[in-house]
């Protein structure tokens, strides 16, 4: 007679907890029309600090992670071509299903120097940048901005996770040879995708046009910038309890938020 154990219901129970349905932030406009409107993510039996431990860029953790827990992605689709804030926005939703969706960090009002620990939910509460709703056309229209002092017409577009980890690449082999490696000036460079109708013909000459840059184009740029890549917003909006001052703190995305509770 075989043996029936409580336990076979309990991890039943908890791997049903741990599974989600998720949509991407980009709704999967640039993966062709046979990507899933929805993605399963479970993520029972998994350990999201044990990939975070691994000796590999951060960015190849974060693919690692989306390839353990996302259950129906195409078999022939190429993790890399995923973009960047896709899948920060997959691995946010393994560590709210594996961690709990209450994440804990401190924040200082810049006014009266209070410090309040804030509590946001996983992935509920993030703030998203996100394409659903939106045709390509009309998003692209959106990824073009007149520079105020230039008067250059820039485009730009999303980086794919291949493309962010070729820029890192450039970022260490400029950093060997003593040469000024900015990771911001080389991350904005690889977004651009043509000045007046030109498109830059390396990475180093769209460095070289960033670099020239100033005051309001900067701002300018870095704004469409952000504006055009979907995924999950850093800056969270603050009244203090005790001033009651309202300002923006950005969320701590850093290697803790991937991390039990420490707070």
């Amino acid at each position: 007679m075989a043996i029936k154990s409580n336990l076979d219901m309990i991890d039943e129970e908890r791997a049903a907890a741990c599974t989600g349905i998720f949509k991407l932030p980009s709704a999967g406009r640039l993966y062709g029309d046979n990507f899933p409107e929805t993605l399963e993510i479970q993520a029972f039996g998994f350990a999201v600090e044990d990939v975070l431990t691994q000796s590999i860029p951060a960015l190849k953790k974060f693919l690692k992670i989306t390839d353990d827990v996302v259950k129906n992605l195409p078999e022939r689709f190429n993790r890399e071509l995923f973009l960047a804030g896709d899948v920060f926005a997959i691995v946010a939703v393994a560590r709210g299903l594996t961690y709990g969706q209450d994440y804990r960090f401190k924040v200082v009002c810049p006014e009266c120097d209070t410090p309040e620990i804030v509590t946001i939910k996983v992935p509920a509460e993030l703030p998203i940048i996100s394409w659903e709703g939106k045709s390509l056309a009309e998003l692209q229209e959106s990824w073009t901005v007149l520079l105020p002092i230039a008067r250059d017409s820039v485009k730009v577009r999303p980086l794919t996770i291949a493309e962010e980890l070729s820029v890192s690449d450039s970022i260490r082999v400029a950093a060997a040879s003593g040469s000024d490696a900015s990771s911001g000036v080389y991350t904005m460079a690889a977004h651009i995708r043509e000045v007046n109708g030109g498109a830059p013909d390396t990475l180093m000459e769209a460095v070289s046009y960033v670099r020239k840059l100033r005051g309001d184009d900067m701002t300018a740029l870095q704004q469409v910038v952000a504006d055009c890549s979907p995924g999950i917003k850093i800056k969270y909006d603050m009244l203090c309890d005790k001033c009651s001052n309202k300002y923006s703190t950005s969320i701590p995305l850093s290697a803790d938020f991937f991390r039990r509770n420490r707070v």
